[in-house]
């Protein structure tokens, strides 16, 4: 394995920004404004691979003489978007695409040699993070790379030399070749499902590969200057390594309790898991990373908070310099929720110490954007760069200074001279002795375990056993005093001829019995005689019980007058620490009150006012230091790496975090070094305190990686177990990436080589920060979990909702903290009745859209008409607009685009801060919504295990919603899934109560409705029980009917059976469909029993009269199928809805009719085989 040296980091450097720069190369989807930059080209008199002088001119202007080529990225096939009317459509689509990018070496006269690396870009294949168009699947892009690949010249100077035309035609006629091979793997439903969208133009685009600049560029600046400069940077060493450090114990409950200084809430304490994550955190040290693992709701933005305040706190104790702290992340939607939280989540308090006494801040975060992020912000929303700029005037300091000396005025009245520097020293003092009170109370909890552990060494019984044990023990020497006594007594008493005279037999056995009948009337217990032989054998006896009964009574005594002083230690610690939370105002029983109670109680009552104290603190070191910098303007203008310290640690006095992505954080700590040549670019290598990279399971390890340079520590938030990163890179060019840093020997297995790497979460092609820091851990707080700290406790979701991420991913780790899903009140359930878990059964059809990804359409167009219906009293119910109460999820970007149209026909919005979040699950990844809608997509007609490869999807769907996740699909389709896979357990737990099913009508579907077929809609019994009766009486061949239940008296009640039974006779073949689990599971063994007997009665009724009964698994549609031309769907329970309209419910049905309908009944009818468990011939009934 290799070992953790800086040598090893620099390879790392290289291997990342490579990958970096070959995830730049590959976008496919581009602006008008992107393709306006790039240069167009065409073929020299139409000959691929020859291209015009002009091109060569431009590409070698800046080239010294003896550069032979110049290497460039083409994009051979350039497709525009359609326009009508001169407009283009706003539906989400790019203006330009170009399905393939290749690097091609273009020498001096003009040629161009492709070189291999020919790849369809990555932001045009599924999976995506974002709505966007794909034409493919990432997939089948590694498996072409790794199974082949677009030729290319795979020795260039060998290319160059060799003169010959017919080779280099026969290059190009193999790269066209292999090119076109990739585009019909990888897409091969595209360009031909795009033809309505986008037009073929008559020429390529060229890039010189130097001039792309790209998101990373940053970044890549970054390892650049890391590989050329070799800074010392621990921090990245370790984030680089590959060795595991052993696992360390962990540290008690309640650990570090004096060190846990500060609390962002006045309200609600930390739960125990991330009290247990402050505490390890606070226990590393330079260079430590350390992983918190954070399932969703589970408090991880709370955790930070607390993070940053005990950090500030403490220097303000110290009176060191501020912490510099720094969080980011992958994008700019995760960095802004942190932020969010710096605003929203950290108390202002209450009395004279509350909130701030500086004006104008209204964060305690920072938020450092790129120019054009920055130009999509509300104005004023976040405190952005521009607000140091004004806070750092003249105006603004005199200012702030009267605000703060008004505020601790009135704060601090003891005060007799009131200015800047007695404040500080006064804030200062305060804090300090809440920090000693901490200290105190830890310290006296210690004293008080200690003397409990004391307590259970020297005492293994109750004091009342050992009270009996010393009673016992004293008596047992009593006893034995006396048999010693009977004995010297028996011996002082004998006559001195029997002592003589002894060996004889008679005067032998007298002296014994007289022996014997001195000390055995007081011998404790049984005495062992059997054993006496001789008078010198009674007499080492008598030693031996005296000297162990008097052991055994001193040792007794001992006990009890050691236990009796611990004891009394015990009461005294005990009462200094009642007397300690009597002054301090402790709030509950301090006569039963534990460490934990008062961990709770303090976070509120003395950690809080702790941070209090630090922020009117580093206000007024913030007022001292600035008011001492004189030239404000010059100071601005200086970069080098003390003046940008300087300015960072004075920025931090005023907010104590700053945010940005990292894709701009290595530009932000830029700075500038002089040397003999002049200005040179540096970095603040090792300098800020603490990097906290939050959503970390969603980062890319090269983009995050530069960062860890920059800092001293790391704190990694996130979640494996949620959404992975969007990877750019295939596993060949990862491959060769690693091959090229020497990270990956040639030799030998070098696929089980590179699986070993992939485990160490650091490959680009498979890996994540967050398993990085896992790796990287000193701790462990869940064995049976990843390494790292573990949050359990879990809040956002009723409990119902919870407990299906629990199972599917936590192994029951997580501890719902909500509870169920109770009815507040009546009016409430009936202003919007939706279960916690619930589906809406959809008969749709999943086809593959125009841009290769799945949607569906029924689904689609079903959400946003429930939508549409509810949207009054969803708002009502929350008291918010839509957009805040609902997010619609689908793993497909087809679907995606499906579902916003069909809101925007239906006049809902889906653009803007106030649009609907409609997306795939990273659309809603750290956020929710009280009510979450999930389209599956997949039907009987195309199912497939997308949804089933990765338990994380489904873990993040189903979490965002905080009171009703509802499956809006084809139920038939989730039922049948293995119960082991995610989609399986979901089923589960959707079908678990039969109130978790939706009523809703379903629009019509628009791929049945064409020319030669008609529709008509039925409405309740009244209309579908005469429809039956004309399709029995219709029928010529064959009649299904799916009815999922079956009510006893029913089909009679509907005149159903009797008409069933002349078609039979008429020659037609008819069969019923019927669900077993639904019409026989009762949780009550003898209704089951009932439920089980009425069930077989009916299906014998049926047999009776010539009619096949199927009974069928967990089947959810209700149908009425004829001949291939008769087709009826909908919510009717053919033979179980009541017919009485006092207690029928509306259902509807869509009845099409017509020859095209064929294809639909054969994917209805294989699917009722499919899932048939029980054939009753009417022989058998």
């Amino acid at each position: 394995m290799q070992t953790r040296t800086p040598a090893h980091a620099a390879a790392y450097a290289r291997y990342w920004r490579n990958s970096l720069s070959d995830a730049e190369l590959g976008k496919g989807a581009l602006s008008k404004r992107h393709a306006e930059a790039l240069e167009p080209f065409q073929w020299r008199n139409g000959k691929p691979g020859l291209i015009d002088e002009s091109v060569v001119k431009t590409c070698f202007a800046d080239e010294p003489e003896d550069v032979v080529t110049v290497e460039l990225l083409i994009r051979p096939f350039v497709y525009r978007r359609r326009v009508e009317h001169g407009v283009s459509k706003s539906d989400g689509l790019p203006e330009v695409l170009t399905p393939l990018t290749t690097p091609v070496a273009l020498a001096r006269d003009g040629r161009l040699f492709p070189l291999p690396g020919t790849v369809v870009p990555r932001d045009l294949l599924e999976p995506q993070d974002k709505n966007i168009y794909t034409i493919g699947e990432l997939a089948e892009l590694d498996q072409f790379l790794t199974e082949s690949g677009v030729p290319g010249a795979e020795d260039l100077p060998a290319a160059l030399e060799d003169a010959n035309e017919e080779a280099f035609v026969q290059l190009w006629t193999d790269y066209l070749a292999g090119s076109n091979a990739l585009l019909g793997q990888v897409c091969p439903d595209w360009p031909e499902s795009g033809q309505a969208d986008f037009a073929r133009m008559d020429y390529g685009f060229w890039e010189k590969s130097t001039s792309i600049r790209g998101f990373s560029y940053h970044i890549r600046q970054l390892y650049d200057h890391m590989r050329s400069s070799a800074p010392t940077v621990p921090l990245f060493e370790r984030f680089a390594s590959e060795s595991e450090l052993e696992v360390e114990p962990r540290l008690p409950a309640n650990g570090q309790f004096a060190e846990r200084l500060a609390h962002s809430s006045d309200k609600y304490p930390l739960a125990p898991s991330q009290r247990e994550a402050l505490s390890h955190f606070l226990a590393g040290k330079h260079g430590d990373i350390l992983a918190v693992n954070g399932p969703p709701g589970t408090g991880k933005t709370t955790l930070v908070l607390s993070v940053v305040a005990t950090l500030w706190a403490k220097a303000a104790l110290n009176d060191d310099a501020p912490p510099v702290i720094l969080a980011t992340s992958t994008n700019n939607q995760a960095v802004t929720n942190i932020l969010d939280a710096f605003e929203d989540e950290f108390a202002k308090g209450s009395g004279p110490f509350a909130d701030r006494w500086l004006p104008d801040i209204k964060s305690y975060g920072a938020y450092f954007p790129s120019k054009a992020a920055a130009e999509k912000l509300p104005p004023g929303k976040y405190q952005l760069k521009e607000f140091f700029e004004a806070v750092e005037s003249e105006e603004y300091i005199e200012r702030a200074r009267v605000n703060y000396l008004d505020a601790a005025n009135l704060a601090l009245p003891e005060l007799e001279s009131l200015d800047v520097d007695s404040v500080i020293a006064a804030l200062r003092r305060r804090l300090g002795e809440h920090a000693a009170s901490l200290a105190r109370l830890g310290s006296a909890w210690t004293d008080c375990e200690t003397i409990r552990q004391q307590l259970v060494k020297i005492a293994s019984a109750s004091p009342q056993e050992m009270e009996l044990r010393l009673h016992q023990a004293k008596n047992d020497f009593a006893a034995a005093e006396a048999v010693r006594a009977a004995w010297l007594r028996f011996l002082a008493e004998e006559h001195w001829l029997k002592s003589l005279l002894g060996f004889l037999p008679g005067i032998h056995r007298s002296r014994m019995a007289a022996a014997q009948y001195h000390i055995l009337q007081h011998w404790p217990g049984d005495a062992p005689t059997e054993r006496w032989r001789t008078l010198d054998d009674i007499g080492s006896d008598v030693t031996a019980l005296f000297n162990r009964t008097k052991k055994a009574r001193d040792e007794a005594q001992k006990l009890t007058m050691n236990y009796g002083l611990v004891v009394q230690n015990l009461a005294d610690a005990e009462a200094r620490w009642r007397d300690l939370l009597t002054k301090l105002g402790f709030e509950g029983d301090v006569h039963q009150a534990t460490l934990p109670d008062v961990d709770n109680w303090s976070d509120r009552s003395v950690r809080f006012p702790i941070f209090q104290l630090a922020v009117h603190y580093w206000e007024g070191r913030w007022l001292s230091a600035i008011s001492a910098l004189g030239d404000l303007q010059s100071e601005k203008r200086k970069n080098g790496r003390a003046a940008m310290e300087k300015r960072w640690q004075r920025r931090m006095m005023l907010t104590p975090c700053v945010v940005m992505t990292c894709f701009r954080l290595p530009a932000e700590m830029k700075t500038s070094k002089a040397t003999a040549g002049g200005f040179v670019d540096n970095y603040l290598y090792d300098f800020a305190d603490l990097l906290i990279v939050d959503e970390a399971g969603q980062v890319l390890p090269e983009v995050a990686g530069a960062s860890f340079a920059l800092a001293r520590q790391g704190l990694v938030i996130g979640d494996t177990l949620q959404i992975p990163p969007i990877w750019s890179i295939p596993r060949a060019v990862d491959v060769g990436n690693l091959h090229e840093a020497g990270l990956l020997d040639r030799a030998g297995d070098t696929a089980a080589a590179y699986e070993l790497l992939a485990t160490k979460g650091k490959l680009a092609a498979s890996g994540s920060v967050m398993r990085v820091a896992q790796v990287a851990s000193r701790w462990h707080s869940a064995p049976d979990m990843a390494r790292g700290m573990f949050l359990s406790e879990h809040r956002r979701c009723f409990d119902e909702i919870i407990s299906y991420s629990n199972r599917l991913c936590y192994h029951g780790k997580l501890i719902p903290m909500r509870g169920l899903r109770l009815r507040r009140s009546p009016e409430e359930e009936q202003a919007l009745p939706l279960p916690s878990m619930g589906y809406l059964h959809i008969d749709g059809i999943a086809v593959k859209g125009n841009g290769g990804s799945r949607c569906n359409q029924l689904e689609a167009d079903t959400i946003a008409a429930w939508l549409a219906e509810h949207r009054e009293r969803l708002e009502a119910r929350y008291g918010k607009p839509l957009s805040q109460v609902v997010g619609v999820i689908s793993p497909f970007a087809g679907q995606v685009r499906a579902i916003r149209q069909a809101c925007q026909q239906r006049g809902i919005a889906v653009e803007g801060d106030d649009g609907l979040t409609i997306g795939t699950v990273h659309a809603l990844q750290g956020a929710a919504r009280p009510v979450v809608l999930f389209s599956p997509v997949y039907s009987k007609h195309a199912d497939g295990q997308f949804i089933d490869k990765d338990p994380s999807l489904l873990n993040v769907a189903v979490s965002r919603a905080k009171d009703a996740f509802l499956v809006f699909g084809d139920m038939d389709v989730l039922s049948l899934a293995a119960s082991t896979t995610p989609r399986g357990l979901l089923a589960d737990m959707l079908f678990a109560e039969g109130t978790n099913a939706l009523e809703f009508a379903t629009p019509a579907r628009a791929d049945l409705t064409t020319v030669g077929t008609s529709l008509q809609q039925l409405l309740d019994a009244p209309e579908h029980d005469p429809y039956l009766k004309m399709v029995l009486q219709n029928a010529k061949l064959e009649v299904h009917i799916v009815t999922p239940w079956i009510r006893p008296g029913c089909m009679e009640e509907a005149g159903a059976l009797e008409a069933m039974a002349d078609a039979v006779r008429r020659g037609v073949q008819v069969k019923v469909y019927a669900d077993g689990f639904s019409n026989t599971h009762d949780q009550d063994s003898s209704r089951r029993k009932v439920k089980q007997l009425d069930f077989d009665q009916q299906l014998a009724k049926l047999s009776q009269h010539g009619v096949e009964p199927v009974v069928v698994n967990r089947v959810h549609s209700k149908l009425v199928i004829a001949d291939g031309t008769y087709y009826c769907v909908g919510s009717f329970n053919w033979f179980s809805a009541q017919r009485d309209p006092r207690y029928a419910r509306s259902e509807s049905s869509l009845a099409y009719l017509g020859s095209g309908l064929k294809k639909e009944i054969e994917v209805q009818l294989q699917n009722l085989s499919r899932r048939a468990v029980i054939r009753r011939p009417a022989e058998r009934a």
